[in-house]
């Protein structure tokens, strides 16, 4: 029974995210956030409440994010909408909603691109690879890998690059190909100590311990776990302490079957029940059944059926009400989803509305225009009518039928032109061919034009 600091410390390598909000911070923000007028100001503000709540309250992030998308589409500015679909993407994967979060990711990769971002290309291609490699996915997740990896060699990303070489390494530990893995943990490794990234350290390290002890190298997998939990211990981190101490559990319990069983049967049933401890102060559910199941397994290798049979029943117990739990907290997801997505088609069907009422009231005011320009063109035909009745300058009169055709033509191609386009397919010479032929209808105006300036030129003589 294995214990994956791959899945157990996801949160802790997710690409470009901030993790150090305070609740000040955040009740600060939430406050300007009810003061503020200016739109971009509020995009950014919705944006940053939506990353503090990721790995506090997800749902509560989509909130954020989606109000955040609204406004950076009725702005019409793609960065923020792409910023703000990365941040639905981000709450939605701890949401455990993956396939909406794949959606959102790819929607915010699709906009970098446009833009050509490339430090953000690189962060959103790192997080879809880790979302399609908890997916098991694992030849897309690589390709985005590598093209995030691609762009932060070029940066001289280090942060990033060493984010890459983890899960990276992670796709071979939980493939059964550990010894590949853990040279990618420890490329990753060197990195994170010449960085001096505290949080991506303990992750590495974590990491290698659990590949070495996949492999059987004890020794080393105890020299790793020992500093794992003395930098885990030095940020505070009492989550992963606790996966720690059972992983020093598992270790010792695999040595037992080594040789030396009982000493290593004692040094396994203490450190499994300090994770015991620990895990119940915090309330760590997912991992406390298989704490019970452990602690059985221990007591009934020392001997001890009573305490077996009690921590199998603790085991049964907590497997039963985490399943309970997961099964409410998917239930809880879909009504979430569902309200989410009600609210979503609402805003859709508004910004709709609102579209459609604007391309109303555009047609109506062309149509007014359209019928004032040919009412406009009537009159200057029946003058052109009238003229030999008038006394007129042939310049004058060159230049009312001058106007009054090409007052017309121009008519013609405006009100043609969504026939055009259709037909044509935006095709340059087949819309010229078009053009040609609309202006071939002038052929019979000028043989009219012709005869009336031959009457007219007629009349003045006489």
């Amino acid at each position: 029974m294995k214990i994956s600091f791959f899945y157990l410390s996801i949160l802790l390598s997710i690409f470009s995210v901030n993790f150090t909000y305070s609740d000040e911070y955040i009740d600060s923000l939430e406050k300007e956030l009810k003061v503020i007028e200016n739109d971009t100001t509020k995009i950014e503000v919705l944006n940053i409440l939506s990353q503090s709540y990721f790995n506090i309250d997800p749902q509560k992030g989509i909130e954020y994010a989606t109000k955040s998308v609204a406004i950076s589409k009725k702005l019409d500015r793609n960065e923020d909408l792409a910023d703000s679909y990365s941040m639905l993407g981000l709450n939605y994967l701890v949401f455990g909603d993956y396939q909406a979060s794949a959606d959102y990711y790819y929607k915010s990769l699709l906009i970098y691109e446009e833009l050509g971002s490339k430090s953000d290309i690189a962060d959103c291609s790192g997080n879809l690879g880790m979302l399609y490699s908890m997916l098991e996915d694992n030849d897309k997740a690589v390709n985005y890998f590598d093209r995030a990896y691609d762009i932060y060699k070029a940066d001289g990303n280090e942060v990033g690059i060493t984010n890459v070489l983890i899960h990276k390494g992670n796709i071979y530990v939980n493939t059964g190909t550990a010894a590949r893995g853990i040279e990618f943990y420890l490329e990753a490794l060197a990195l994170s100590t010449k960085i001096n990234d505290d949080v991506l350290h303990g992750n590495v390290l974590g990491n290698l311990a659990n590949a070495y002890l996949e492999v059987g190298e004890l020794d080393k997998a105890l020299d790793y776990f020992d500093q794992t939990y003395k930098k885990y211990s030095e940020l505070g981190d009492q989550r992963q302490i606790v996966y720690t101490l059972f992983n020093y559990s598992l270790l010792y319990h695999k040595k037992a079957q080594e040789g030396n069983n009982n000493y290593f049967i004692s040094k396994a049933l203490d450190y499994a029940l300090k994770a015991e401890y620990e895990a119940e102060k915090i309330n760590l559910g997912e991992l406390l059944y298989q704490i019970f199941e452990k602690l059985a397994e221990l007591y009934k290798a020392k001997g001890n059926m009573n305490l077996a049979f009690d921590y199998y029943q603790k085991f049964h117990e907590a497997k039963e009400s985490l399943i309970d739990r997961q099964k409410a907290e998917e239930i809880g997801k879909i009504q979430a989803r569902y309200e989410l997505d009600k609210e979503q088609r609402e805003e859709e069907i508004r910004r709709e509305t609102e579209e459609r009422i604007r391309q109303e009231e555009i047609a109506y005011r062309n149509n007014i225009q359209y019928m004032a320009i040919t009412i406009f063109i009537i009159i200057l035909f029946v003058s052109i009518f009238l003229i030999p009745r008038m006394k007129f300058s042939n310049l004058l009169l060159d230049g009312i039928v001058l106007v009054t055709f090409l007052l017309f033509y121009e008519l013609l191609l405006i009100i043609a032109e969504p026939w055009v386009e259709d037909i044509s397919n935006n095709v340059p010479i087949i819309k010229l061919l078009i053009n040609c032929s609309l202006a071939l209808t002038f052929i019979p105006l000028r043989s009219l034009e012709m005869k009336l300036r031959k009457k007219y030129a007629k009349k003045r003589n006489d």
